[in-house]
């Protein structure tokens, strides 16, 4: 395979999704952003509308841009027990897509996508944006929301070897004495 494209996703709350595609050609290891942005769920009467509109937002982005691959921020311990069990279903419902359209799902934890793309596990909201708009040149994102979804891609592609680290190894190999 020589390209291969990420369906970055940013479970940001239980009103929006961020999302970005990303494509990477595997012998030259450039990337490129193909999309970004932010997809505000309208008010909804029940939580099965609302997992049903999740649902069919990836599966359009999936039948448009056909993603090898799903790079999805993990739900962590964010707030409210309630919201995260909402967040949660909402990536449940992502998920199922995926699965069903073959698309492979990658789930990563927000401390691992804040230390490859920002070189520090402890980066802030305001440093993430920054440094994504350095990486992968978006100009101006509109929300953090669709800059999380491109980092949680571009870490895939990080772990995977597909490009480059963007930052040296915090943790430096123990030299042998």
């Amino acid at each position: 395979m020589s390209y291969l494209t990420v369906l970055g996703i940013d479970p940001a709350s239980i009103c929006n999704l961020g999302i970005a595609i990303v494509g990477v050609d595997t012998e030259s290891r450039k990337f490129d952003v193909k999309t970004h942005y932010t997809d505000v769920f309208p008010d909804f009467e029940s939580d099965g509308a609302r997992l049903s509109h999740a649902y069919s937002v990836v599966q359009k982005i999936i039948e448009e841009y056909k993603p090898d691959v799903m790079a999805v921020e993990l739900s962590m311990g964010f707030g409210k027990a309630f919201v995260r069990q909402n967040l949660q279903e909402t990536v449940g419902s992502i998920k199922l897509c995926c699965f069903r359209n073959n698309v492979l799902v990658k789930e990563i934890a927000p401390t691992h996508i804040k230390l490859i793309v920002a070189g520090s596990g402890k980066a802030g909201k305001p440093e993430m944006k920054n440094w994504i708009k350095k990486i992968v040149g978006i100009e101006r994102p509109k929300t953090e929301h669709e800059a999380d979804a491109a980092a949680s891609a571009i870490t895939y592609m990080v772990d995977e070897g597909l490009i480059d680290p963007i930052h040296e190894p915090t943790v430096k190999k123990k030299s042998k004495k």
